[in-house]
């Protein structure tokens, strides 16, 4: 779950409401993409009809107060394969049910727009960067959605197929898949992955692979290596955990802050108590260390 810095486009309004659900900020450009360049292929839109759909969502941005979300639904009435609309729908849903009905129609299109029915290893390049940033976004949506109301399988398939055809992960999706595999006891899979990014030193990743230890022998030496770890690159991590319902997110936090540990406990702390006793280990243990 990144922590890269949140731009303000047509995802990200600087007047809007914020999204609450558990979510990811995939590195992107401000400004919103030439959609006329994108439409799909299978959908016949009047070039009037798309631009007004393209009007409408900039309607949307400019509104200073409060939102017409009828503004979007006209958009989509108008263009039924406009993404951006779909998205910024679900990014105003109050419900997580309901966001994940706009998120998955939007990263429907958008995977059907670039991947057709194969998805294959892809270059970032100036043809297929930009469109690559509104597809990891919406990816990232869609992903985190499902993952917070419970469809494991679903998020690990959207993780999965991002990972693969970028492998060098640019949205940092191996963080939330690695700890679906431990939720999933897929482990094999959860040490294919460690193996490919074992040289990620970040808060998300070593944490990750401590509960993936504790998991396996809470006693173990390797156990302990993992835990030494964890602490030197976040140690407020531990107390920041046992608080995880209450934390508040935070901006671009320093690395090793207590704001980056609040961070990672809002995120990942109500999975790692899916595990019996592994917040009050990670308390304890931690306590010993100093």
């Amino acid at each position: 779950m990144s922590k890269n810095k949140s731009n303000e486009n047509i995802f990200r309004l600087k007047d809007g409401k914020p999204v609450s659900f558990e979510k990811n900020s995939a590195k992107k450009k401000d400004g919103m993409p030439q959609i006329r360049s994108m439409a799909v292929s299978r959908e016949h839109v009047s070039d009037e009809d798309l631009r007004k759909s393209v009007q409408l969502i900039r309607q949307f941005q400019d509104e200073p107060n409060g939102k017409n979300l009828g503004l979007l639904e006209d958009a989509i009435m108008l263009w039924p394969y406009n993404f951006f609309a779909w998205s910024l729908r679900g990014d105003y849903s109050v419900f997580e049910s309901e966001a994940y009905v706009f998120y998955k129609e939007a990263y429907s299109i958008l995977d059907q727009l670039i991947w057709g029915s194969e998805t294959k290893k892809i270059s970032r390049n100036p043809q297929n960067s930009e469109l690559l940033d509104q597809y990891g976004d919406i990816a990232d949506k869609y992903a985190f959605t499902l993952l917070s109301t419970g469809k494991y399988m679903d998020a690990i398939l959207v993780f999965e197929k991002l990972i693969n055809a970028l492998p060098e992960d640019p949205y940092e999706m191996k963080h939330p898949l690695m700890l679906l595999y431990i939720l999933m006891e897929e482990r094999d899979s959860y040490r294919k992955y460690y193996l490919t990014y074992k040289d990620d030193y970040s808060v998300f990743f070593l944490y990750n692979k401590l509960l993936f230890e504790y998991t396996e022998s809470p006693d173990s030496l390797s156990t302990q290596a993992a835990l030494t770890d964890a602490l030197e690159v976040n140690k407020y991590v531990p107390e920041k955990m046992s608080d995880w319902a209450m934390a508040e997110p935070h901006e671009n936090p320093e690395e090793g802050s207590p704001e980056e540990a609040e961070n990672f406990a809002g995120l990942y702390g109500k999975y790692w108590d899916m595990f019996p006793g592994a917040i009050r280990w990670l308390r304890e243990e931690s306590k010993k260390r100093k």
